[in-house]
């Protein structure tokens, strides 16, 4: 549940930080607290719904060092949250934790873990290539996932009744985006891995 645009029971909230088994939220030793409370609600088999009618507000970066830092945050603290998580199955009563860690699996094992190091060895592998001398593949193969991006996109823009000219600038988007979030990913894991002291 994202942190500004979530409502909480309160009752809820008293289960999951109160009691002799709590799991350890609210310790500001995550900077994911949003995503660690979502967690921490689906292991005591809490029912997070979503609303489609609900309408929100939130501040979104307006610089590309902002980005880099929030990027950065989430990206290191949904790493903290899913070791503090692994951990607490152990040592908690926690009855909703296997069905928690079924749906977490995939989804971040992916994320975090796999996909990053895909880039990167794609990336890697096409200079390491081109400076060997090496024949690179069609470029009709170069374009099969600029093409499918922007055929997400444009279910997107289907379903959000957004301006189909926005898809112009889905592949430049999505190729520099990834580009940067690989990039926050490895100083995010680097210092995760070092136990970086965490700033905001």
């Amino acid at each position: 549940m994202p942190g500004p645009i979530a409502m909480y029971r309160v009752s809820a909230l008293k289960e999951i930080v109160d009691g002799k088994n709590r799991p350890s939220v609210f310790l500001n030793d995550t900077f994911a607290e949003d995503f660690e409370v979502t967690v921490a609600m689906l292991a005591k088999n809490k029912r997070i719904v979503y609303d489609p009618e609900a309408v929100a507000y939130t501040v979104a970066p307006d610089t590309l060092s902002s980005l880099v830092s929030q990027r950065y945050r989430w990206i290191r603290g949904n790493m903290q949250v899913c070791k503090k998580f692994v951990k607490s199955i152990r040592t908690e009563d926690c009855p909703g934790s296997l069905r928690t860690l079924f749906w977490m699996s995939p989804t971040f094992l992916f994320e975090l873990s796999l996909l990053p190091f895909i880039v990167l060895f794609a990336i890697s592998g096409l200079l390491t290539a081109s400076f060997a001398g090496y024949h690179l593949p069609q470029i009709e193969w170069l374009l099969v996932l600029p093409l499918l991006t922007l055929f997400i996109g444009a279910i997107s823009v289907f379903v959000q009744k957004d301006k189909l000219s926005s898809l112009i600038v889905v592949p430049v988007y999505d190729v520099l985006y990834g580009t940067l979030l690989t990039v926050v990913w490895l100083i995010a894991a680097i210092d995760e891995l070092r136990s970086t002291k965490m700033s905001w």
